[in-house]
């Protein structure tokens, strides 16, 4: 991080200088610095950009072959880089965390090794300032414009990639230069090149002796655990998903056997069942074909079902959801000034002119959604991409039935309940209620109310406009007043 490395933890308290999640938070001054903004980022949007960031992976190098063997002359590379370049370049990225003295004034951190196949391009050679001690290339002329503008080594100036410092130095190197050129270009990045490999199946194309060959490759390297491979199309008709387990392919619905690879491909093979075949990160199979949101449901069973297969809080068994308007969804925070015993919550919703099917109606006394007897849950998330959300649960030692619903009465983090027919209103808050509006912005907040495995109550609310700008901003949100029902219930945060 920074072109010589030097942003770390090192300096915090305790600092540890290979602590990647400290380094990056050293960025945060660049947005005002480097990008003109007029403030930094908060802690929590910096430990929000940097938890995404650190998940962002580099691709399969292009070079290295499909199958992740080593040509010839990569091989020979290979054995020229543990001679020689290891002692620096160790480590499954080609370096270890360290910095080493460069000559001169500035040292530089060992940089990594995933990304050198990008670097072709240039082809130029400017003076470095290393020629009189011999260790540069010749400099050579401009050679017009180029594929990219930048190079090997630190600075990006040096055309070759076995950077001169050692080339010219080590008989080892100098032997084996071009060989060793050839497998830092194939250097492995993490992923193996079969990630992101596809393949086709169609009437026209099932026999295909190609088309067949590159079958079998994707099923050999998912079985040797680069990927997972993954199966999307129609299967009997209708659009499906599969993924390969153990030699055979679960599909999307629990009460198929596995088919093996000779069915699915035959069903490829009829008209109009086109199948495509996906390498997938190793680990992210099921998530793809099979259970996208992860809740241990199949997709397929739960389309069968009428719930959503993208909810992880809706799937066969579990309470329906019913879309319900917000007449007022606000909080306020103390977070930014330290006081998050200031921090307030409320929401009402209103429904009698709203259709049956977007009503709040109580559960019956005695049934399964009854909160004297199963309690209730309160879930509040953001639905703009922040992730952040809070979980309460309201067990049914607070609650009281009334005579036309229920009440619930707590010292916190919710305190209040009130349940009757066409209406719920909800308030909490103080230091124990967890929301935080630390952000800027919210933009969008969805909320929901559980009673057993009887109902889902769902909201959710845009901030409010108003001719004095949006009541949206660190420390309070107001949400838009008599908001609709939505038209699907907003799917909470991944995890």
């Amino acid at each position: 991080m920074h072109w010589r490395g030097d942003r770390t933890a090192a300096s915090d308290p305790g600092g540890d200088p290979l602590d990647v999640d400290g380094a990056f938070k050293k960025f945060n001054p660049a947005f005002v610095n480097l990008m003109g903004g007029t403030r930094l980022l908060t802690t929590g949007e910096m430990q929000a950009f940097t938890d995404f960031a650190l998940t962002i992976r580099y691709p399969p190098s292009p070079v290295r072959s499909l199958d992740d063997q080593l040509t010839t002359e990569q091989d020979s590379g290979f054995g020229a880089f543990v001679a020689v370049c290891r002692p620096c370049h160790g480590g499954a990225i080609g370096t270890p965390g360290l910095s080493l003295s460069l000559g001169g004034s500035e040292g530089g951190k060992v940089p990594h090794l995933r990304a050198i196949y990008q670097k072709v391009g240039m082809f130029g050679q400017a003076p470095t300032g290393f020629e009189e001690l011999g260790l540069g290339p010749p400099v050579s002329p401009f050679l017009g414009p180029q594929i990219r503008g930048f190079g090997y080594f630190h600075s990006g100036a040096n055309a070759r990639a076995v950077p001169p410092l050692f080339s010219e130095t080590d008989p080892t190197v100098i032997a084996r230069r071009t060989d060793l050129q050839e497998f830092l270009f194939a250097f492995p990045t993490g992923l193996a090149p079969a990630v992101g490999q596809q393949l086709s199946a169609t009437e026209a194309t099932v026999t295909d002796p190609a088309t067949l060959a590159r079958r079998d490759l994707l099923l050999a390297r998912a079985a040797a655990g680069d990927c997972d491979l993954v199966m999307h199309g129609l299967l009997g008709g209708e659009p499906r998903g599969a993924v390969y387990r153990g030699g055979v392919f679960l599909t999307d619905r629990s009460s198929e056997a596995p088919m093996t690879v000779a069915e699915l491909w035959a069903d490829a093979g009829l008209a109009g069942h086109e199948q495509t075949y996906t390498c997938v990160p190793p680990g992210s199979g099921a998530r793809v074909a099979i259970d996208r949101d992860e809740d241990g449901y199949r997709d397929g069973d739960e389309l069968l079902a009428g719930t959503s297969p993208v909810d992880p809080l809706s799937y066969p068994g579990a309470a329906p959801v019913v879309t319900i308007p917000t007449k007022l969804l606000s909080l306020k925070d103390g977070t930014a000034r330290q006081q998050a015993d200031r921090r307030k919550f409320r929401f009402t919703a209103v429904t009698p002119r709203e259709s049956g099917a977007n009503r709040v109606v109580p559960p019956p006394p005695g049934s399964g959604g009854d909160p004297t007897l199963v309690g209730a849950t309160v879930r509040l998330y953001n639905t703009a991409g922040s992730g952040e959300e809070v979980q309460v649960t309201l067990p049914p030692s607070g609650w009281t039935a009334t005579r036309n619903g229920y009440r619930f009465r707590s010292a916190g983090p919710i305190t209040s309940v009130n349940l009757k027919p066409d209406r719920l209103s909800i308030t909490g808050g103080k230091a124990a209620w967890g929301y935080t509006l630390d952000e800027p912005e919210q933009r969008r907040i969805a909320m929901r109310f559980t009673l057993g495995n009887v109902v889902q109550w769902c909201a959710e609310a845009p901030a409010r406009a108003t001719p004095s700008g949006s009541q949206d901003q660190t420390d309070a949100f107001q949400g838009e007043a008599n908001a609709p029902p939505p038209v699907e219930c907003p799917a909470p945060p991944a995890g």
